[in-house]
C-alpha cells in the first residue's frame, strides 16, 4: 500500500467511527443495524434499509405520523438537541418505513 491509501484508510476509519456513534444516538432501537465495514481499504458506514413511502401515501396524514416520529425519536429534550432535518429540508426521499411503520 502506498502512503495515500494509508492516509485515506486512517481518515475513513476515524470519520466513520464518529458517524456510527452519531447514528447510534439517532436510531436508538435500530442502532444494532448500524455498523462499519472495510471495502477497498476504506471504511464505510452500514445503515438500516427503509422502504420508500409510496407516492399514493404522500399526504397530510402520513406527514403527521412522520412529524410524531421525528419528535419522539429524533429530539433529545434532555440535551436540547434535535437530530432531525430542518423543516425547510424535509423531503419524501429523507423518510421511509420499516415493517410498515
Amino acid at each position: 500500500e502506498n502512503w495515500e491509501n494509508k492516509r485515506i484508510e486512517k481518515e475513513s476509519n476515524n470519520s466513520t467511527e464518529m458517524e456510527v456513534k452519531n447514528y447510534n444516538k439517532i436510531y436508538g432501537d435500530l442502532a444494532n443495524l448500524v455498523g462499519r465495514k472495510k471495502l477497498n481499504s476504506r471504511w464505510c458506514v452500514i445503515l438500516p434499509f427503509f422502504e420508500l413511502i409510496p407516492k399514493n401515501r404522500h399526504n397530510q396524514e402520513t406527514l403527521k405520523k412522520i412529524e410524531k416520529v421525528l419528535i419522539e425519536k429524533f429530539y433529545k429534550k434532555e440535551e436540547s438537541k434535535s437530530y432531525q432535518f430542518e423543516e425547510w429540508d424535509w423531503r419524501w426521499r429523507h423518510v421511509g418505513e420499516r415493517d410498515n411503520q
